[in-house]
């Protein structure tokens, strides 16, 4: 089910520039309510371009998500999972303007089996893996726990090498730190050797308290912009 949110809502943000990645697969998970501020930032060949949004998540397992441009003065879009009500809502500020998606199917994740202390631990403990598949060399070294914004989380450094032609040729890295609690990561740091880019994401002033409701809400004023059903069109009276 969770795949099919994100893909979802990776459907939503079709067509966006790279900088709009920054939309992160938040799962529907109750019970865990957060608010922080996502930031992600790219260097290329290009420079370094900045963005940041908020993100957020209530009790019922709703999600709110901003998508900015660079020196933006408002979100270029806001991406709702309205859980309890099925929905998918998105939103542009500028225009004032939603759509909706229902899916009957939408529904919110189950708590983790293992409990938080026990993925800590499993991490703790866990030995760096080796695997080669299909010309794939991949190496995963677990980094431990550390603290950020007050949030345990644990680390996880993944490379990936495979010798080849142009786009077939790959070699990259990215380290992750998630947070067991909140079943997301607040720190992802990737490096792409081919195309020479790195990116950073974090999450900062994470809170815990329970998020805005208004946040889940499409806001006053804003009006639907899916297509109206065309009226029936008339019957020509028949010729005798």
């Amino acid at each position: 089910m969770l795949r099919k949110v994100l893909l979802v809502v990776g459907g939503l943000s079709l067509g966006a520039s790279a900088l709009q990645a920054q939309m992160m697969a938040v799962p529907p998970l109750p019970n865990a309510p957060f608010q922080a501020v996502n930031t992600l930032s790219i260097t290329d060949g290009n420079g370094t371009r900045v963005v940041s949004g908020k993100i957020a998540r209530n009790s019922d397992g709703s999600v709110y998500q901003e998508s900015w441009k660079p020196g933006a003065s408002e979100p270029e879009q806001i991406f709702i999972v309205d859980e309890p009500n099925h929905r998918f809502i998105q939103l542009f500020p500028e225009k004032k303007l939603y759509t909706i998606r229902t899916n009957p199917n939408l529904s919110a994740l189950k708590a983790p089996t293992v409990t938080a202390a026990q993925q800590i631990q499993q991490a703790e403990q866990a030995k760096p893996k080796h695997i080669e598949r299909a010309g794939l060399v991949q190496d995963v070294q677990p980094l431990g726990k550390k603290d950020i914004e007050g949030v345990v989380v644990i680390g996880e450094l993944t490379t990936n090498r495979k010798p080849g032609v142009g786009m077939e040729d790959t070699e990259s890295s990215t380290e992750k730190w998630t947070s067991p609690d909140l079943q997301l990561p607040l720190l992802t740091k990737t490096h792409d050797a081919r195309s020479k880019t790195d990116s950073v994401s974090t999450m900062s002033r994470v809170s815990r308290e329970e998020p805005d409701p208004s946040l889940f809400r499409i806001p006053d004023g804003y009006q639907s912009s899916s297509p109206k059903p065309a009226e029936p069109q008339a019957s020509a009276p028949a010729s005798h």
